[in-house]
């Protein structure tokens, strides 16, 4: 059955209080004249706050970095601490970089801290949410995911995958890779990790890309794109369902997909099989 996605109590506790990262970062096209320091983008991607897969999701760093040429670390809260229109401006160049994090729905356009009908997250702007429209600020960004949708779980489905699957990963969330290396390992600190490609490709050896359609039971499907690995998607030998995670993010949960909704999605790459090797011992 077809069904939506949506955090459980305890998620959604987990999202409330892990969500916002413990130091506020903002993003600038020019150099500020009244926050030191600043670093230049060059310098800040050898930081430890560029290599935080938590700080990437918030921030959405593939997007904003694009937009950036500084970036201010704010350890000791100073932006909220300066004059109110200096604050404001500088959450208007978090919309202007295009950051992560920014909701526009009409129920925060009324809120203290609220810039052009839209509303960036920082510890500042989250403390002052009552905790029902935090509650719709998660809602809200894990709806521009647009990848709640999924399955019901089969039940007789092994337990190792009926505890993750429909659940997000909210403390330690992986990407992709992670939930196909879980589903081909079982072992689990492959949830708790963003996987590099090398690490996936090196598992992969395992296997053998085959040329047929008719799929078995943990079958790897994987998708490139200008000869560069995208994404991966891990058959259950179920009902024709993928166990399947789309992002990185701690919101895009662990859902099933079929064959049919992975193509679309991932409509723009080319598709290869992959089975496990025969052991000849």
């Amino acid at each position: 059955m077809r069904i939506e996605v949506l955090p459980t109590k305890k998620e959604m506790d987990q999202f409330l209080t892990s969500y916002i990262p413990e130091v506020d970062l903002y993003f600038f096209q020019t150099k500020p004249s009244d926050l030191e320091p600043i670093l230049t983008k060059q310098v800040f991607l050898s930081s430890a706050f560029y290599f935080d897969i938590r700080y990437n999701n918030f921030y959405e760093y593939w997007n904003v970095l694009k937009h950036t040429n500084y970036i201010y670390i704010d350890r000791e809260n100073k932006v909220s601490k300066l004059p109110k229109s200096s604050f404001e401006n500088i959450l208007k160049e978090q919309i202007v970089v295009q950051r992560g994090s920014i909701l526009d729905q009409g129920i925060f356009t009324q809120l203290p801290y609220s810039i052009q009908s839209q509303y960036v997250l920082t510890n500042t702007t989250w403390e002052v949410l009552s905790e029902e429209e935090k509650k719709q600020a998660i809602l809200y960004l894990i709806s521009n995911y647009d990848d709640t949708m999924s399955y019901s779980c089969p039940d007789h489905l092994p337990k190792e995958f009926q505890n993750i699957i429909n659940t997000y990963q909210v403390i330690k969330p992986c990407n992709c890779l992670g939930v196909v290396l879980y589903g081909m390992t079982k072992k689990e600190i492959y949830l708790e990790n963003w996987i590099q490609r090398s690490t996936f490709e090196a598992h992969l050896k395992e296997y053998e890309k085959i040329d047929e359609d008719q799929f078995q039971a943990g079958d790897v499907l994987v998708f490139e794109k200008d000869g560069q690995l995208v994404h991966a998607s891990y058959y259950l030998g179920e009902k024709n369902y993928f166990m399947n995670k789309s992002g990185q993010s701690p919101l895009n949960p662990i859902t099933l997909k079929t064959l049919e909704d992975l193509l679309e999605e991932w409509k723009a790459c080319s598709v290869s099989l992959y089975r496990k090797k025969e052991s000849h011992n």
